[in-house]
């Protein structure tokens, strides 16, 4: 009996060590992914603003004829009028914005000249004094209006401030105009504040674990609602020092300890697009609450064993140490990162469910990697795999190489083109012609994975029934472009430059295929422009 509770007790020990180390772990895990999702939800919102913002300088800048012609007071009333209606749609179909403006320069009109509209009754009508004005419009100093841009700056966000026109708490997103070099002004688009606290406000993890924002100059909101606006150093300084001794954590696994009114509490935090940060807090008894159940589990079972160990044999001890030593070492691996350890056989007692929640956590622990290594080696604006997923499988594929298999060939595209539709339609149908590009790869070969490996190169590995038929589904690709030369819009005549290369006797890595389909691409690249050139020649002045 002495033998036996020697080996159990340390067993005991080393297990509830092991579960601390990995629920603590878990829970930091959880927290992040919560963070993560959530502030990938206000970064959505965020770059719709973006959008919608570089919307209306795109349609700004294209009703201006000449840039001088601005300094013109009867040409500047024309120009409002023409894109107003315009203006209020953009703003209409943006989640959340409140307001949109463009103000002109100093140097071509009157100081806060320029369009102005709000929301005022489910519309965007013109403020009240139908100028950019912050004394008419009663915006503060962060609504954008009269922003100074530096050379070369793109848009910004400013701190969120108080609109006593609407009522409103809002936040502004304004960037330069310009019509060539020519700064004209800035344009701009206000958000309503109050609908992203909310979404802070319906943020949970776990029972009680909450959300709030904060900004850039250490305002906190959504904490309280009698410190919501405060400064966070007056609020709970021991927040105040994380945030400004952290920059983002490279790890899902670190999470922050503090007290609040005496209670211990954990933190994570995300720093958002317009550099606010998403923080999510948990009290510690909650976070820990599972930990302290598998604790008095281990503990009631080992004191039960303690008095059953004094009334039965040998063979009763063993069936009680031996799944325990195993579970021991199972912690040890989950603790250590090893999820596919090999837990014992859960039984009806309290070490079957000490078992039951070690696999149960394995298992969460194993999907949420699956999906954070899913979203890692995923484009976001085509769908395919990215470049990270191209490298991985290009080291698998040297692999079987290494091993023999040397039956595939690789594949390069270039869409053609990209440069010329962004500068000239914008970088919205430029995306829809890398969607469009990239669908018709995918539906030319459809048995080969396609990697997204650069802004407009594409790449596929093919074997077996693509590889086969290489011949066939390069011409069908051919046709497939030649369909689409007569479209209407610029982005939608599909041009791609091809390569392709097969793994030949000479070649001793997949770098070798690699660059030669690379170097067949870019032949064909200027084999086409070449093509293009003759056509041009030949057809004059007609227009693509």
């Amino acid at each position: 009996i002495s033998g036996i509770l020697c080996c159990a007790v340390p067993s005991v020990i080393i297990s509830t060590v092991g579960i601390s180390r990995q629920e603590n772990a878990d829970g930091a895990r959880i927290m992040n992914l919560i963070d993560e999702k959530e502030a990938a939800v206000f970064d959505e919102h965020l770059i719709d603003i973006e959008h919608s913002v570089s919307l209306f300088s795109a349609l700004c800048t294209t009703y201006i004829d000449e840039p001088q012609a601005v300094s013109d007071s009867s040409y500047r009333a024309e120009y409002i009028k023409s894109i107003e209606q315009a203006a209020a749609d953009i703003a209409e179909n943006t989640v959340g914005a409140a307001g949109i403006y463009l103000q002109f320069n100093t140097g071509f009109a009157e100081e806060g000249e320029g369009l102005d509209l709000i929301l005022k009754d489910g519309s965007f009508v013109p403020a009240a004094d139908g100028t950019a004005s912050e004394e008419g419009s009663g915006h503060a100093q962060n609504s954008g209006r009269g922003y100074s841009f530096s050379e070369d700056t793109d848009g910004v966000w400013l701190a969120p401030y108080y609109n006593a026109q609407n009522g409103k708490n809002l936040m502004t997103y304004v960037k330069p105009l310009y019509s060539g070099d020519i700064c004209l002004g800035i344009v701009g688009m206000d958000v309503d504040f109050d609908y992203l606290e909310e979404l802070v406000n319906s943020i949970r993890c776990y029972s009680t674990g909450r959300a709030f924002l904060v900004s850039m100059d250490g305002t906190v909101y959504g904490y309280s609602d009698e410190d919501d606006g405060k400064d966070l150093m007056l609020v709970n300084d021991q927040i105040a020092r994380l945030l400004s001794e952290k920059t983002d954590p490279d790890s899902r696994d670190v999470m922050y300890s503090y007290t609040h009114d005496g209670t211990g509490k954990k933190l994570t935090y995300t720093t958002l697009k317009n550099a606010m940060r998403l923080v999510l807090t948990v009290p510690d008894a909650e976070l820990y609450a599972r930990r302290n159940k598998v604790l008095a589990l281990i503990i009631i079972a080992f004191c039960g064993i303690a008095v059953i160990f004094t009334l039965i044999t040998m063979i009763m001890t063993r069936r009680i140490t031996k799944p325990l030593k195993t579970l021991t070492i199972a912690a040890r691996d989950i603790a250590d990162g090893d999820l596919e350890t090999e837990l014992p056989k859960a039984g009806r007692d309290e070490v079957g469910d000490l078992t039951r929640a070690l696999a149960a956590t394995a298992e969460k622990l194993r999907t949420h990697i699956a999906h954070i290594n899913m979203q890692a080696y995923r484009d976001g604006l085509t769908g395919v795999r990215n470049k990270a997923a191209s490298a991985q499988a290009m080291k698998d594929l040297q692999t079987a190489m290494d091993g023999g298999s040397r039956d595939f060939a690789i594949a390069m595209f270039d869409a053609n083109n990209l440069k010329i539709i962004n500068d000239l339609y914008g970088h919205i149908h430029g995306d829809e012609y890398l969607r469009a590009a990239c669908s018709l790869i995918c539906h030319t070969y459809t048995h080969s994975p396609v990697f997204r490996i650069g802004g407009d190169e594409f790449m596929a590995i093919l074997r077996g029934v693509d590889l086969y038929n290489l011949d066939v589904l390069s011409a069908q690709l051919e046709q497939a472009m030649k369909e689409h030369e007569d479209e209407d819009n610029p982005w939608d005549r599909i041009s791609i430059a091809c390569g392709y290369a097969h793994c030949e006797d000479p070649d001793t890595t997949v770098e070798d295929v690699f660059n030669r389909a690379d170097a067949n691409m870019y032949t064909n690249k200027n084999t086409m422009k070449k093509c293009d050139v003759v056509s041009a020649n030949g057809q004059g002045s007609q227009a693509r």
